[in-house]
């Protein structure tokens, strides 16, 4: 059954059920199934006037219904969609020509955006010399709505999820409705949570993988509710997304190890009296380094909410996997654990491999994590040779073909616990640093420091056998004492890990580039740091 089909199943059982609600700052609104599908026909009416079934679409939503609506117009016109991150600030020529770059490979043949968006994106068109590529309003559509929708098999294509490879070759991860279902159906055995009360509370982006298929498509595809956020909403207050599961009941929530951090350090004792968790049946924590410290200290502050101890589910996943391949359900904080298990990955072909010899490597045993089974893409959109180095592998006993995901882990007792990305990985004296360590423990003994860090090496000078290592970190623009904090940075690297740094660059929160999936994107920092674009606050190198 298509991902459409799932969905349009649930608007003919309960048409009046609530498939969506959105809340800001200063209230909320929903829709049910049988408006949300009237909007997404009306929405297909409009691709179908000007697009064929197979053609590309570029969704420019701020997070919400409309993007929604959009991307289901998509499905019930049987044209590919193509999420994207709204065009930044006229300054961020990094996001935008990525974006761009999306627009060339993708071929996209018209753009979607919301009413009181269409003016900015327009602008954002001509300004990259794509101006004749038309903008419309999906809120907006006029003419008929599609009586019969796309008949959409296993392997036609449902979107691209872009992934953030360079700023000019970003790389379109082709996700068909099997890959979608398969993996959806996946996600709701490993998350072991009741579909048929499937609340889910998220402030994502939902041009993100986690967001869109984690958050969204998930409990739409089982008849549940998604309750969004706009993700700035977050940031500005994280007691809003604890508040909003709270008043809304919602039973499943994901987020990176910052956002549960967040709210242990910013939730005020007045506001955590006030908040009802005792509900909540997971919360997914994924998409960045899983740090077992954060869950504990979360767990710690909010039991008074009636939260329950075993609700953490650390998670493994990758677009190119479509998204989950494995989830811890009922991870214990209570237990000293030297790294964190991420589960058993049941629904692939998961083997630890090495990445030179390419032999399967037996339990306990670090290598890279390789992949097969019906949610692995089939590659990326329009490039050939990254797909058959990426998903074209065989082991040296001839099994294949696999993903090679490019993250090192190990098996223990037939879970995943992943230690880090192999091109990151930093060796002093034969020994494997890995840089969220690293990071981690400068924000644990700097709280001066906030937002996120990234740490990497830099091409060597003079004949240097080991790498220059780099410190970069977001700090408050009006922060003081910036060259004894960076002395102090020097030392905790260290004594911490015995790394000796070459520099330490400061820059203001949001500087240091995310990939789609929220991750800190190393190699982009590295290259902005080479070509002297991070702009920082303050910088030291002896």
């Amino acid at each position: 059954m298509s991902l459409t089909e799932l969905f349009r199943s649930h608007v003919t059982a309960h048409p009046g059920a609530e498939a969506l609600v959105m809340v800001s700052d200063t209230g909320s609104s929903s829709l049910t199934y049988g408006e949300l599908d009237a909007r997404a026909a009306a929405v297909a009416g409009q691709l179908l006037r000007t697009c064929l079934p197979g053609d590309r679409v570029l969704l420019l939503h701020p997070s919400g219904p409309e993007f929604v609506a959009a991307y289901l117009g998509c499905l019930y016109a049987g044209v590919i969609a193509v999420p994207a991150p709204f065009p930044g600030r006229r300054e961020n020529r990094q996001e935008r020509r990525r974006l761009t770059g999306m627009v060339a490979n993708a071929g996209v043949s018209l753009v979607l955006s919301s009413r009181r968006e269409v003016g900015t994106v327009a602008e954002w068109l001509t300004e990259e010399g794509l101006d004749g590529l038309r903008c419309e309003a999906s809120d907006d559509p006029g003419g008929p709505a599609v009586h019969q929708v796309f008949g959409a098999q296993d392997d036609t294509i449902a979107f691209l999820q872009y992934t953030s490879g360079s700023t000019g070759e970003p790389k379109g991860v082709v996700l068909t409705h099997g890959n979608l279902t398969s993996n959806i159906a996946g996600m709701a055995q490993m998350l072991d949570v009741p579909t048929s009360r499937l609340r889910v509370c998220s402030w994502l982006p939902l041009h993100h993988d986690m967001g869109l298929i984690g958050t969204v498509l998930y409990p739409l595809a089982h008849g549940g509710t998604a309750v969004l956020l706009d993700p700035s909403a977050f940031l500005r207050k994280p007691f809003l997304w604890l508040s909003t599961m709270d008043r809304f009941r919602a039973n499943v929530t994901a987020a990176p190890s910052f956002a549960y951090a967040q709210c242990t350090e910013r939730v005020t004792d007045a506001q955590l009296a006030a908040l009802d968790l005792s509900h909540v049946e997971r919360l997914g924590n994924g998409a960045e380094k899983i740090d077992p410290a954060v869950m504990k200290d979360f767990l710690d502050r909010f039991a008074p909410t009636g939260l329950r101890r075993t609700v953490f589910g650390p998670s493994y996943g990758l677009a190119e996997a479509t998204l989950a391949v494995a989830v811890k359900a009922g991870h214990d904080p209570d237990v000293e654990h030297s790294s964190v298990s991420c589960g058993a990955a049941p629904f692939f072909d998961l083997r630890v491999v090495d990445p030179v010899t390419h032999e399967v490597l037996g339990s306990d045993r670090e290598g890279e994590i390789w992949l097969s089974g019906p949610s692995v893409s089939s590659g990326y959109w329009q490039r050939e040779d990254d797909t058959r180095t990426t998903f074209g592998n065989f082991t040296a006993d001839g099994d294949g073909p696999f993903l090679r995901t490019g993250d090192l882990g190990v098996l223990i007792e037939g879970e995943v616990h992943v230690n880090g990305r192999i091109k990151d990985v930093i060796v002093v004296n034969g020994q494997k640093i890995f840089p969220p360590d690293v990071e981690h423990e400068l924000r644990a003994q700097h709280p001066e420091l906030t937002g996120v860090g990234a740490v990497f090496t830099v091409p060597a000078a003079g004949g240097r056998k080991q790498l220059p290592v780099v410190i970069v970190h977001e700090v408050l623009e009006d922060a003081g004492g910036l060259p004894a904090l960076a002395q102090d940075v020097l030392h905790t690297a260290a004594k911490e890990f015995s790394v000796a740094v070459d520099s330490v660059v400061f820059v203001r929160p949001g500087s240091i580039p995310r990939t789609s999936s929220n991750k800190v994107n190393r190699p982009e920092a590295r290259a902005l740091h080479l070509a002297g674009a991070l702009d920082p606050i303050y910088g030291w190198k002896p």
